[in-house]
């Protein structure tokens, strides 16, 4: 009886957590939504608060800080990336598309968070698309992550001029997710906690 009230209080104690890493995902997009150059310090410091309060493990809490150093880490690649010559960064991210100057000038690039944003013509994006993907379809924007040789990664959101308002703000809950969702927050399995107690 006593084992089945401390398998319980645990599972109880870990659904806390769980729900409270949800909390604190959601309280970092917001920040980065309200404004991507938020401080590093000001998000790390919403771990810490909800490390403490929650009884988050050393684990948890380094595992969300390097979700947040990663945000930041591809933040200053998309700032580095968007500062090369359109020919070279598109050549970068699409080496097997080559533009034309006409669709080279109708590029609008920058940066969104830790995202390269590129605007182009409709056309453009259907190209760029069925290329990076491998099939066609009538795309208005879409997401995609690309590594070089060091592994260092760049989010990247191609955007038709064409879009809806929603697109941008979907194209980048990509990108956002993809960060922070990851990792996993917490390893410990309900199997695990049975077998302790």
């Amino acid at each position: 009886e006593l084992r089945k009230e401390k398998v319980s209080e645990a599972r109880s104690f870990v659904e806390t957590q769980r729900r409270a890493i949800g909390d604190l995902i959601t309280r970092i997009e917001e920040e980065i939504g309200e404004d991507d150059d938020v401080q590093k310090e000001e998000l790390m410091g919403w771990v810490d608060r909800f490390a403490g309060a929650y009884k988050f493990t050393d684990k948890q809490r380094n595992l969300a800080k390097e979700v947040i150093n990663k945000y930041y880490k591809q933040r200053n690649n998309a700032e580095a990336v968007i500062k090369k010559d359109p020919e070279k960064l598109m050549h970068y991210l699409f080496p097997k598309v080559k533009l034309s100057a006409k669709e080279l000038a109708g590029l609008k690039i920058s940066r969104n968070g830790m995202c390269v944003v590129i605007d182009a013509k409709f056309k453009t994006v259907q190209k760029l698309f069925s290329l990076e993907e491998g099939h066609k379809a009538a795309v208005n924007g879409f997401f995609m992550e690309k590594s070089n040789k060091m592994k260092q990664s760049v989010h990247c959101i191609v955007l038709s001029d064409r879009k809806e308002d929603s697109t941008t703000e979907h194209e980048i809950t990509h990108s956002i997710n993809n960060i922070l969702f990851s990792k996993s927050f917490i390893e410990e399995d309900i199997k695990d906690l049975n077998k302790e107690y």
